[in-house]
């Protein structure tokens, strides 16, 4: 008994941890001209990587939104879990790009932001990486 539970679990972990590296990868693939390790390693950019953290933070609560609840059998679940987190993670990538493009990408009228939010994360403004970092767990935790 014991040993089936533990085989049901490396199941769902190797299972989320693929997904999650889907959504990383799906990620990589929408912000194409930032170069993650050139970010973090050569510049040192505290803002990008608070931002990146946001958006890992917001993988992982739509995969654990996911796999929390009571199991209705390991193939149900495992036919839940790879139908809904990539629904999950693509919702959540559409709306950060709505968030992006239409919300929060520049306000020159001085309502909310004067400035590029993207612009001042590669500047390495940290109280922007940060509000950009809630933003995308807050369109992470209502998306499901």
């Amino acid at each position: 008994m014991i040993f089936d539970n533990l085989i049901s679990a490396v199941i769902f972990l190797v299972c989320c941890y693929f997904l999650f590296w889907l959504g990383k990868l799906e990620y990589n693939l929408i912000y194409r001209d930032l170069s993650v390790s050139e970010e973090l390693v050569n510049k040192d950019n505290c803002a990008f990587a608070l931002s990146l953290v946001g958006y890992y933070i917001g993988l992982v609560f739509a995969i654990g939104k996911v796999v929390a609840g009571e199991s209705a059998g390991i193939l149900a679940d495992q036919i839940d879990i790879f139908i809904y987190v990539p629904i999950a993670i693509v919702s959540m990538n559409i709306s950060t790009i709505i968030n992006d493009k239409a919300i929060l990408y520049t306000f020159n009228n001085n309502f909310i932001t004067p400035y590029c939010i993207h612009e001042h994360i590669e500047k390495d403004n940290v109280a922007v990486g940060i509000s950009y970092a809630g933003a995308i767990v807050g369109i992470a935790n209502t998306d499901q």
